[in-house]
């Protein structure tokens, strides 16, 4: 069992620069990740890895110590830990002693970060966070081939597009986003999959639209480049999205990022922007980059999607669910529904309009003098035929009226 799992009190994450020592007189750079009331979880880069791993040749220590800074930077804090587990580039660790003050010391600047700093916001529960952990598994197992074809491709792209761009400057731009993309591929895929491996993110600050701010404009048009690829996306998946949504509902999965779906292609969409962001490249670069990734990877996550429907399923979440029925309904109640009403007509001239409002005003009052001459009714049930077609006549009249008037404004 993962020793994680194990803890009695809940995480909290927090990105805390700090030190490791080791007690042989040698300190190494480390940011402590998360902590609760048993340990820690700290990182630390590569080239701190590889000295760890030398001086941990004859095993573990009984006890290490990790240092840290407190808010304002005048006291110094230590926790005497002991590691529990290692991974590539992290650690886990529990406390060995008491630490009140250092622990107060991260709750305080846990309450002062945590609506910035976020990561990823807590499943409701044990089950839920392994449901979850699964299907973000299953998302980047079937997109990592995907953008292995896509990255050939969009370096490809590219360059077609210096062949065809207006000037030599722009030809540059885009040949030396090829050769970046090709270089840096595995940095904007390694990026891409730490943000499709926590789908629970708070909402974003200052996107446009969330409030009235000063928005750069081409962050403007990245946002809206985005959302118009995701709700193609959103129709084009429609069935299998609708069954998903219903179903991390019902586990009470949801985010606050305002999308409709966690785990739909919102969350793959952004995952790729904020890994191609890795290349500070420009708007026409980005454009061509998108265009070929919503092509090759975007229009192509049916399968995903029926995939996380099953997983759902095999634990037990809606498994009888159907909708076949209601959507091939909604579909017949849409074609039946006839064809789409004419565009708008563009302005007419003024001799046009007001020779169209002649019309209207004579048909207007020979309708009404038909009205006047005929009898009026007694209270009789309805009578389809006659009654319809007066009623149709007078609709029409009105009608011409109105568009008249309308022109007219």
């Amino acid at each position: 069992m993962d020793p994680r799992e194990r803890r009695s009190s809940p995480r909290k994450p927090i990105k805390l620069a700090a030190q490791i020592d080791l007690g042989r007189g040698e300190a190494w750079p480390c940011q402590i990740a998360d902590f609760c009331a048993e340990g820690l979880f700290v990182r630390y880069s590569v080239e701190t890895s590889r000295k760890l791993d030398h001086a941990l040749t004859d095993g573990d220590p009984a006890e290490l110590v990790v240092r840290f800074r407190s808010l304002d930077g005048r006291n110094r804090h230590e926790l005497h830990v002991s590691i529990v587990r290692r991974i590539d580039g992290a650690m886990g660790v529990h406390f060995t002693r008491s630490a009140p003050e250092a622990v107060d010391a991260m709750l305080q600047q846990w309450g002062g970060s945590r609506d910035q700093d976020r990561a990823s916001l807590k499943a409701p529960n044990d089950r839920v966070q392994y449901v979850l952990h699964q299907s973000a598994k299953a998302v980047i197992q079937f997109i990592e081939p995907l953008m292995d074809d896509c990255f050939g491709k969009m370096v490809e792209g590219l360059k077609q597009a210096a062949q065809r761009a207006p000037n030599d400057q722009q030809a540059n731009e885009f040949m030396d986003a090829s050769g970046q993309l090709q270089g840096r591929q595995k940095v904007i895929w390694h990026q891409m999959a730490r943000t499709l491996e926590s789908p629970l993110k708070p909402a974003p600050k200052g996107f446009p639209g969330s409030e009235l701010s000063v928005v750069d404009k081409g962050e403007f048009e990245d946002w809206l480049t985005i959302r118009v690829m995701v709700t193609k996306a959103d129709t084009q998946f429609r069935g299998d999205l609708l069954q998903l949504k219903l179903r991390l509902d019902k586990l009470g999965i949801a985010n606050s990022t305002g999308h409709h779906n966690p785990l739909g292609p919102s969350l793959v969409c952004e995952a790729f922007h904020s890994g191609l962001s890795q290349l500070k490249a420009s708007r026409e670069v980005e454009k061509v980059c998108l265009k070929v990734f919503e092509k090759t990877v975007l229009q192509q996550l049916g399968p995903l999607y029926q995939e996380l429907n099953n997983i759902l399923i095999r634990h037990g979440v809606l498994p009888d669910l159907d909708l076949s029925k209601y959507l091939s309904d909604q579909a017949t109640t849409s074609a039946e529904s006839g064809p789409a009403p004419a565009a708008k007509a563009g302005p007419k001239p003024a001799a046009q309009e007001q020779e169209e409002a002649q019309r209207a005003e004579k048909s207007a009052k020979k309708n009404a003098e038909k009205g006047a001459q005929r009898p009026k009714p007694k209270p009789a049930p309805y009578r389809g035929s006659r009654s319809g077609g007066e009623f149709r006549s007078y609709a029409q009249a009105a009608q011409t009226a109105f568009a008249t008037v309308r022109n007219l404004l």
